[in-house]
């Protein structure tokens, strides 16, 4: 199902394993284990940030949050539709 890696550019995809309807048409059908067939992928930006950290539930100012960031990437965002329609 759900993991989170990160891989340097040129490596190779590799289609990740999980549960999947064994019908879409009938979901009472069950599931089956087996390769993903939607996967899909998007170009996002992400930022690294840094700071002292916050209590959980607490928010911090616009500026506060520019002060905290210290670096941004474009990364490939990978997801396998049909497993997570599973989870």
């Amino acid at each position: 199902g759900r993991s989170s890696s990160v891989f340097l550019s040129g490596a190779p995809v590799v289609r990740p394993h999980g549960q999947l309807h064994a019908d879409k048409a009938d979901p009472t059908k069950g599931s089956v284990f087996g390769t993903c067939q939607e996967l899909d992928f998007e170009l996002e930006m992400a930022f690294f940030v840094g700071g002292p950290p916050t209590a959980p539930g607490s928010t911090i100012t616009m500026q506060q949050a520019e002060e905290r960031i210290f670096g941004l990437v474009v990364m490939n965002d990978w997801s396998a539709r049909d497993i997570q329609k599973r989870e």
